[in-house]
């Protein structure tokens, strides 16, 4: 009956262990985004930290959001280990598990901050030690020449949706095209510090 009891217990103890490791959060990817969400965040000023940090969050690799710095008009924003849901070697196989996933992942976001926090004017994105910036300007040039019926006008929250509505599909597309990520990255390399 003992050794019952001792196989019961140890059956129960990893069972446990087990079902605690399912736990943690999965990490959004470019295919589970949930694109919808973005509605709600047309506009955002870059002073509406609350608000910055919402949509990031809702990126692609948003669950390993660690901190945000809004320098006046500029964005940087730092991925990576904080006491959190999500234990670190999870958190390094998202960004460098697959050798796109960082490239991939930085233009996807840096296309809808572009697109969804108009005022700024720097973008910077930091995981570990490898840094991507790139300014407004430079990304709306850039998506101008990608979508020939880019808005204009960034606010018109009806405008920019049925903008997103139509490409969301073009925009992932895009990102996840080898040729197009090489371009745009010799342009606007990721550098390491």
């Amino acid at each position: 009956m003992n050794r019952f009891m001792n196989l019961i217990l140890s059956v129960t103890l990893i069972l446990a262990l087990c079902s605690g490791c399912m736990d943690y959060k999965s990490i959004t990817t470019i295919d589970s985004v949930k694109e919808s969400v973005f509605t709600s965040y047309i506009g955002t000023n870059i002073g509406e930290v609350s608000n910055v940090s919402a949509l990031i969050k809702q990126l692609p690799g948003g669950e390993t959001f660690k901190k945000i710095n809004i320098n006046g008009e500029y964005v940087q924003i730092t991925y990576g280990y904080s006491q959190g849901d999500i234990p670190d070697g999870q958190i390094d196989n998202y960004w460098f598990g697959k050798s796109s996933t960082l490239t991939e992942t930085f233009l996807y976001n840096a296309i809808y901050e572009a697109i969804l926090i108009p005022n700024a004017k720097n973008y910077e994105v930091i995981v570990d030690n490898r840094r991507f910036e790139v300014s407004r300007e430079e990304m709306k040039t850039w998506l101008q020449q990608q979508f020939s019926d880019f808005p204009e006008d960034l606010y018109n929250g009806k405008e920019v949706n049925h903008f997103l509505i139509k490409h969301q599909q073009d925009i992932q597309q895009l990102v996840k095209t080898p040729s197009m990520r090489k371009i745009f990255f010799a342009r606007h390399p990721i550098t390491k510090f």
